[in-house]
């Protein structure tokens, strides 16, 4: 597992000490979705869709499908975020998203368990989202984390 002694690199080496620290970089971007008609009779299958947005430096929209998006999930709205222009079209795009349903004062009421990295990718994987995300409530907000990189960072100090 490595030398996990906060002293640094055993105190053999005289004179400086390097530190690595793993960051991962990310860009945050949340969309609210007002329903505030009732929207069912829609068509099963049939989203309607949100207006783009930016999180990341990529353009995302939600697909709402009121009357569910198959057949089996009529009772259900099926929500799933789209990736709608990434900087390349080749590129795939690591994110992770939250849905949650808020009531008309902002309060939580409900949340999808967060999927962890998904990798989205215009060419292969362009959605991600729940057939059965909730029985016909309204959704209020998506949060958009983007994973945009992974880097080491070294510090030298000093040794005293």
């Amino acid at each position: 597992m490595g030398n996990t002694s906060s002293s640094c690199c055993g105190a053999a080496a005289a004179g400086s000490c390097s530190t690595s620290t793993v960051v991962t970089e990310t860009a945050t971007g949340s969309h609210i979705l007002r329903i505030n008609s009732d929207t069912r009779g829609h068509g099963v299958g049939k989203s309607i869709n949100s207006g783009t947005f930016m999180a990341g430096g990529h353009s995302w929209y939600i697909a709402y499908f009121p009357d569910g998006e198959r057949e089996e999930c009529t009772d259900w709205i099926s929500l799933y975020l789209f990736l709608d222009c990434p900087a390349d079209k080749h590129d795939v795009i690591k994110a992770r998203f939250t849905f949650k349903l808020l009531d008309r004062k902002g309060r939580l009421i409900s949340q999808n368990k967060e999927p962890g990295r998904t990798n989205f990718s215009l060419v292969k994987t362009p959605r991600w989202g729940y057939r059965e995300f909730i029985k016909r409530e309204d959704l209020e907000r998506c949060d958009v984390t983007v994973i945009k990189e992974v880097r080491v960072e070294t510090t030298t100090t000093a040794q005293i």
